[in-house]
C-alpha cells in the first residue's frame, strides 16, 4: 500500500510541477509560493488516503456472523429472525442487510438467491408436582432435559417482487413443515400478497419460549389462506382469508399439562371452518421519544363439526348446542423507545356458545455489554396475562381445567452469550380458579440455543 501512495506521490508532482509547465518569466518567489500550495494540496489528498486505509484496516471486512437477521416477517416471531430472539424492529437497517446479502446468499443459475439458516434448542424445564386435581398432574414430575427444536429456515428470493420463506421441523421422520409461504410485493394498489401456510397478520414478537394464555388459545397455530397488505402511510390495512385452525386441547407450558382450549398449530387439510379477518394498523416514529405501533383486528367464520364435538365432548358444563359461529376481536399496542420494549394486546372470542377473552402486558430492556467476551447482552422482562373462561370452573373432571380462568406472572432473563449462542431462564407463576382448591403448576425452564 505504500507503494502505491509513493507512486500517487510522484505522478502529482510530476503532473504539477513547474518543470511541465512553461514558467519562464515567473519570478523564483512565485514559483516557490506555487510549489507550497501544491504540495499542502497534495499533502492533504495523502493523509485522506492515509486515514481511510487505517479505517479499512481497522474494521475489515464484514463476515457473514455480523450481518443482522433477515428482514422481519410481517405478524410473526417464527419467521426468518427467529433463530435470533433478540429481533431487530421491522425495516432496521434494511439499507446495511441489502449491502451484505451477496456475502451470504447463495445465487443459482437461473439467478434466483437462497439464504439457509435453522437453530438448535435444548431445554430443561422442572414443574411443580401437583397430585390432588387430575387435569393438573403433571405429564414429566420432576421434568428433565429435551431436545426442544431442531429446525431448518430457508429464505429465497424468485425474483424482484417474490419471496419465499420456510420453516421446517427436523425432528419429525418426514419433515414437519411448519410455515411455507409466498411473499408476493408490490402489486398493483397493494404492497404484499402473502400466500401458503402462514401466522396471522395479528400475532405479536415474542422474546420468550413460554407463549402467553391468550396466544396459546388465539392465535399460536399457522393457517392455509391468503393474507394481503396495504399500506397508506402511516396506516397499514389487512385482509386475510384462512382455513382456520381445529379447536383442541393445548398444555400452558413446556409439561404439556393442565389444558385450556387452544388451536392445532399446523393443519394443511382442508376443513369447514373457514376465517375472515381484517385489521387496520398504525406506526409513527416520534424520534427520541419512541416508536408507537397500533393494530386493531376481528374476524368472523364457522366452527367444523369435529370443533362442535370437541366442545361438546371436551369440554364440561358447555351442553350439546349445535351453534358452530365463530368471532373475534382484539388489539395490540407496542411501544419501543431506546432498549426499552412495551407490548400489550386484548383479544375476546365466541366459538359456539363458549366465549373466551383475555388479555396480557410485558416489558423488557436489554442490556448492551461491548466488552465482555462471553456477554453480548442481557434482557430482563416482565410478563402479566389473564385467560377467561365464560363457563363454571370444574375442580376434579378429567378436563376441567379447559373452563378453568387463569392468571399468569412470567419472569424471564435473556442471555446473549456469544453471537448466535443465546441462554435463557424463566419462570411461570401460574394461578387458575378451579372452584376448588388452586393447582400447584408453576414451571420452572432453562433453555439453551443456537442459531446458525
Amino acid at each position: 500500500m505504500k507503494f502505491w501512495i509513493s507512486c500517487l506521490f510522484l505522478f502529482t508532482l510530476f503532473t504539477f510541477s513547474p518543470l511541465g509547465w512553461s514558467q519562464e518569466n515567473e519570478t523564483a518567489d512565485t514559483r516557490i509560493q506555487k510549489l507550497e500550495e501544491e504540495n499542502a494540496v497534495l499533502k492533504d489528498m495523502v493523509n485522506q488516503l492515509k486515514d481511510r486505509l487505517d479505517k479499512i484496516e481497522k474494521d475489515g471486512v464484514p463476515s457473514q456472523g455480523e450481518a443482522k437477521d433477515s428482514k422481519k416477517k410481517k405478524g410473526t416471531e417464527d419467521a426468518a429472525t427467529e433463530p435470533s430472539k433478540e429481533q431487530p424492529a421491522e425495516g432496521d437497517a434494511a439499507t446495511a442487510e441489502d449491502k451484505k446479502k451477496d456475502e451470504f446468499w447463495l445465487p443459482s443459475i437461473r439467478g434466483e438467491k437462497f439464504s439457509v439458516g435453522g437453530r438448535v434448542q435444548v431445554n430443561y424445564f422442572n414443574t411443580e408436582n401437583e397430585k390432588l386435581l387430575q387435569s393438573a398432574i403433571p405429564n414429566n414430575p420432576g421434568g428433565g432435559f429435551s431436545l426442544d427444536e431442531v429446525r431448518l429456515y430457508v429464505d429465497a428470493e424468485l425474483n424482484k417482487d417474490m419471496k419465499f420463506f420456510g420453516v421446517f421441523d427436523m425432528m419429525e421422520d418426514t419433515g414437519n413443515v411448519v410455515e411455507s409461504y409466498i411473499d408476493l410485493e408490490n402489486i398493483v394498489y397493494l404492497d404484499e400478497i402473502r400466500v401458503g401456510l402462514q401466522p396471522t397478520f395479528y400475532r405479536p414478537s415474542r422474546y420468550t419460549e413460554t407463549y402467553p394464555l391468550v396466544g396459546r388459545a388465539f392465535w399460536k397455530s399457522r393457517q392455509l389462506g391468503a393474507t394481503i397488505q396495504k399500506d397508506f402511510l402511516p396506516f397499514s390495512a389487512y385482509f386475510s382469508v384462512l382455513n382456520g385452525s381445529k379447536l383442541e386441547n393445548t398444555g400452558i407450558g413446556e409439561d404439556k399439562s393442565s389444558d385450556i382450549i387452544g388451536m392445532e398449530e399446523n393443519n394443511l387439510d382442508i376443513h369447514g371452518n373457514k376465517e375472515i379477518s381484517a385489521g387496520l394498523g398504525f406506526d409513527w416514529d416520534f424520534g427520541t421519544y419512541g416508536r408507537v405501533n397500533l393494530l386493531g383486528f376481528a374476524g368472523t367464520g364457522e366452527l367444523d363439526s369435529e370443533d362442535v364435538v370437541f366442545l361438546q365432548t371436551m369440554v364440561p358444563g358447555y351442553g350439546f348446542a349445535p351453534d358452530k359461529t365463530k368471532d373475534f376481536a382484539g388489539g395490540t399496542a407496542t411501544y419501543k423507545i431506546g432498549e426499552w420494549d412495551f407490548l400489550s394486546q386484548y383479544i375476546a372470542g365466541q366459538d359456539g356458545e363458549l366465549d373466551r377473552s383475555g388479555w396480557y402486558s410485558e416489558l423488557s430492556y436489554k442490556f448492551n455489554f461491548e466488552n465482555l467476551q462471553y456477554l453480548r447482552s442481557l434482557r430482563p422482562l416482565v410478563r402479566y396475562g389473564e385467560l377467561d373462561v365464560d363457563l363454571s370452573p370444574q375442580p376434579y373432571v378429567r378436563t376441567g381445567s379447559l373452563t378453568w380462568d387463569r392468571e399468569q406472572w412470567l419472569l424471564a432473563l435473556i442471555f446473549e452469550i456469544r453471537k448466535n449462542l443465546f441462554f435463557q431462564a424463566e419462570y411461570a407463576f401460574n394461578e387458575e380458579e378451579t372452584g376448588g382448591p388452586g393447582a400447584n403448576n408453576n414451571e420452572f425452564l432453562f433453555q439453551i440455543e443456537y442459531a446458525f
